[in-house]
Parts: structure tokens; C-alpha cells; sequence
């Protein structure tokens, strides 16, 4: 069965490499996020950390229609101590170019695994005017695990991002401090096996990409994804 786990992990990085302004602006988007380093900080409802990740985005590379991200994870227990070190393939279609920047928080990274992602709405994550506004378009989009023993299984997560709304904009750091709600549905066989809601805090920037997300739960859990170098 498609654990919790399976689904999380990983909104903050490929979308920052396929996100999308403007045709013009796609090219350079697209490469940003190579080399970025991400901390992923879980805590409990008592607000006690429960685990900590370490994730490497590598170089984004062109293959036939896809774009590829290799990705990196090194997975720590509550006291430091390094459980795990997985490795994925994150890739996306160039035809959208919308795509990689929400989906580290959102699928666990596995050993050997390719994992699709594909939007499912046209609309811009980050549209080129946001200055002076005060919400965002709703986004939709899935990943399909296509490698590793769950592709067997058909496992699918769609994702659904809304109420996106601008409450800060600092104009001489160019930063933008959003709030949205994600919706993860996973799948098996075709059918639905979970559904997980998140209250989402995060900090955007046009040049940089996602600097910081906060996941909440509504059980009191809640994670925080932060690029630590770019």
C-alpha cells in the first residue's frame, strides 16, 4: 500500500525548474534550481522534531521530450544520526513548462524510482504580473510513480493547490509571503487510497525560486522545507 510517506517528501524544487512566467523568461527558470540544496524539518503535534532530510537537486538535463532532475536525499532520525540515502528522477514534459517546484515536499524520494510529473491546469504558478496582487490562479497537477516496485501497483498522486493568496510583498527583497491550501489524493490500482490536506505558509522569490514552505496538518504536525543554498 501507497504509504503517507510515499506521498511526501519532496512543492519546492522541481517546480522551481519548470515554473513558468513568460515564454521569453522559461529558458532561465528552467536551470535554477541546479545545485540547490534543500532541509526538510518534521515535527510532531507537540512541536518536537521527529526527523530530518537533506535534499541535492543535480543538474537538469534534456532527454528526447523530458526534462530530467536527479534528486538526492539523505534521511536522519530525531537524534542526527543518517538513517537513509535515496536517489530519484524527477522528470516533466518541456511542453508545459510550468512544472518543478512544489513536488519535494509532496513525494517520498526512493531508491531507483522515476517519478512523472504533468500539470493538469493552464495556468501560471507564479504569473509574471503578481505585483499588486493579492491571490494566485488555483494549480492541478499529477505525478506518477513510472519505475521501482509501486509503478507496478499504477500508484498516482494528484495534487490540487488553492486559495493562494499574496499577504506580504517586500519590494526591496523582491520576496512574496503567500498562503495556500494543497490537496494530495493517492492512488492504487486506480483507486483512492488517501486524501491529505495541508495549510501551506511560503516565501517566494522571483529569482531564487521557493525559499521557504511550511506544511500544517490539521492533526498539529506540520514540516519546513528551507533552500539552504543555491
Amino acid at each position: 500500500m501507497l504509504s503517507k510517506n510515499i506521498i511526501l517528501v519532496a512543492v519546492a524544487v522541481i517546480l522551481n525548474t519548470c515554473s513558468s512566467f513568460s515564454q521569453d523568461t522559461q529558458s532561465m527558470f528552467m536551470y535554477q534550481v541546479d545545485g540547490n540544496k534543500y532541509e526538510k524539518t518534521s515535527f510532531g503535534k507537540k512541536g518536537n522534531i521527529t526527523s530530518t532530510q537533506k535534499i541535492e537537486a543535480g543538474t537538469v538535463q534534456k532527454k528526447g521530450s523530458k526534462y530530467i532532475l536527479p534528486v538526492k536525499l539523505f534521511s536522519y532520525d530525531e537524534d542526527g544520526k543518517l538513517k537513509d540515502t535515496y536517489e530519484t528522477n524527477y522528470s516533466c514534459d518541456p511542453s508545459s513548462g510550468k512544472l518543478f517546484m512544489h513536488v519535494f515536499p509532496l513525494s517520498d524520494i526512493q531508491k531507483h524510482t522515476n517519478v512523472s510529473v504533468r500539470l493538469l491546469s493552464e495556468n501560471d504558478f507564479y504569473p509574471i504580473g503578481m505585483r499588486g496582487k493579492d491571490t494566485l490562479p488555483d494549480i492541478f497537477f499529477s505525478m506518477d510513480i513510472e519505475s521501482g516496485v509501486l509503478s507496478f501497483f499504477g500508484a498516482n498522486s494528484k495534487i490540487k493547490i488553492s486559495d493562494r493568496k499574496i499577504f506580504t510583498e517586500e519590494r526591496e527583497s523582491q520576496n512574496y509571503y503567500i498562503k495556500e491550501k494543497i490537496e494530495i489524493k493517492a492512488y492504487l490500482f486506480g483507486l483512492k487510497i488517501n486524501t491529505i490536506n495541508y495549510v501551506v505558509d511560503e516565501i517566494f522569490n522571483p529569482v531564487t525560486g521557493i525559499i521557504k514552505q511550511e506544511y500544517k496538518e490539521n492533526s498539529g504536525a506540520y514540516f519546513i522545507i528551507t533552500l539552504i543554498k543555491s
